[in-house]
């Protein structure tokens, strides 16, 4: 065989083994958008409500019932609006207040099916909510609020509760200062560094703040006074919803179900188990 011919037969096979290699790939990005289209995604926030999904991943309980189960983790309530509508996932938590306010600009964006949610009985979420003054703040009760700053994530639960702690202190609504501080972290650190005069947190930032001797001044839903101005008695507030196109679909039925048993499943073992479930968790960390 020629040296000409050795040369011809090495880049033949040469090209072959390219052909297959990029075969294989493309048919390895196939199946990864296959899989990755038939998995239920769930935007989730690192507080109380969501932290049951967190212990059912980190436990391995959707891969025990064969849910191929991706948690969408986000800081911000705005982070997890732009998954939702942007169809990144099929299932979110959310608050009605944003519900409603994003469904009249949104369409598709439909609170879900409130039938599936009673069968299921995973919505309300408990929701809980701490209105906490820095300790080094001159605020020591509401009425104090004036000319003072509240941190809140505009358009939602905690912007309403905002809203009624104001008026249960008797200030001018349009005399405290609330600056939008999306991101539940930064909040609950801000608050501890008292670069704010206060903040709502949730679970389990508002344990971790008010062990370092912050004042909470107001709890939702444990403080709701009779008649407010706000609809927070009335609202269901906080869940996990999920678009009509997906209720429809039977196999995002199946999924959506082991979704919930294995919520429940990951509030039983928090029960059980305290804080200590919390170990191998990093995510809720400052």
């Amino acid at each position: 065989m020629t040296k000409t011919s050795v040369i011809k037969l090495l880049s033949i096979t040469l090209f072959a083994l390219a052909s297959c290699n990029r075969q294989e790939a493309m048919l390895s990005e196939s199946e990864a958008r296959l899989r990755d289209s038939l998995a239920l995604h769930v935007a989730v926030l690192p507080i109380e409500d969501c932290l049951p999904l967190y212990v059912a991943e980190a436990r391995g309980l959707a891969d025990s019932v064969g849910l191929d189960l991706r948690l969408m983790r986000y800081d911000a309530l705005m982070d997890v609006d732009t998954a939702y509508l942007l169809r990144h996932v099929e299932v979110a938590w959310e608050d009605s207040f944003r519900l409603a306010e994003y469904h009249t600009r949104h369409p598709h964006f439909v609170p879900g099916n409130d039938s599936v949610e009673a069968d299921t009985l995973w919505g309300p979420t408990s929701g809980r909510l701490f209105f906490i003054a820095s300790r080094k703040s001159k605020v020591k009760k509401l009425k104090d609020l004036e000319e003072r700053m509240v941190a809140v994530t505009r358009w939602s639960l905690i912007d309403s509760l905002c809203t009624m702690a104001i008026d249960a202190g008797g200030v001018n609504q349009q005399d405290v200062y609330r600056p939008q501080i999306n991101n539940v972290k930064l909040r609950a650190r801000m608050l501890r560094e008292n670069l704010l005069d206060c903040a709502i947190l949730p679970e389990p930032y508002a344990s971790w703040v008010k062990a370092e001797k912050h004042r909470v001044l107001y709890q939702y839903p444990k403080s709701l006074p009779e008649n407010d101005s706000t609809g927070l008695r009335r609202s269901r507030i906080t869940g996990f919803y999920v678009r009509k196109s997906v209720l429809q679909d039977s196999m995002r039925q199946v999924q959506l179900k082991q979704l919930v048993d294995i919520y429940i499943q990951g509030q039983k073992i928090l029960l059980e188990e305290g804080l200590s479930a919390l170990d191998s968790l990093d995510v809720f960390t400052l």
